[in-house]
């Protein structure tokens, strides 16, 4: 039974990776192009192009590491990427719960605090993991 889990929690996160994250950059490059929701099919569908680049960049770095012997190195790539991410998705959510919605939708104080508490928590610890690095 734990295999059978191990698998398919393995299987659901590859593939929520994947698709997950390509739809993720295809909004973000519109977003940022100002493109109206209503012409988003080129940036969101699996054909589109920014898809299509998010898949190339997640695909090839990690198989050109792999190829140099270096698969060590790929997961500690992978995990810094990933350690960055909680605090980028903190920084932006406080941007566009403050900024991008409507008044009645906007953060309160209760989740811009934990927010920026979760923002310095990670800036705190990062610090301290590169201090710790350079002493040595």
């Amino acid at each position: 039974m734990f295999l059978i889990g191990f698998w398919a929690a393995t299987t659901s996160s590859i593939t929520g990776g994947w698709n997950g994250g390509a739809y993720l950059f295809g909004d973000l490059v519109r977003t940022i192009r100002r493109v109206p929701e209503e012409q988003d099919e080129e940036y969101l569908s699996e054909k589109g192009t920014w898809f299509r680049v998010f898949l190339v960049w997640i695909t090839f770095p990690p198989m050109l590491l792999l190829s140099f012997g270096q698969p060590v190195l790929i997961v500690i790539i992978y995990a810094s990427l990933g350690a960055l991410f909680m605090p980028f998705l903190a920084v932006t959510l406080t941007w566009l719960l403050n900024r991008r919605v409507g008044r009645e939708y906007r953060s309160g104080f209760l989740s811009n605090l934990i927010l920026g508490a979760s923002v310095l928590i990670f800036v705190v610890l990062a610090v301290q993991e590169i201090l710790d690095a350079v002493r040595g």
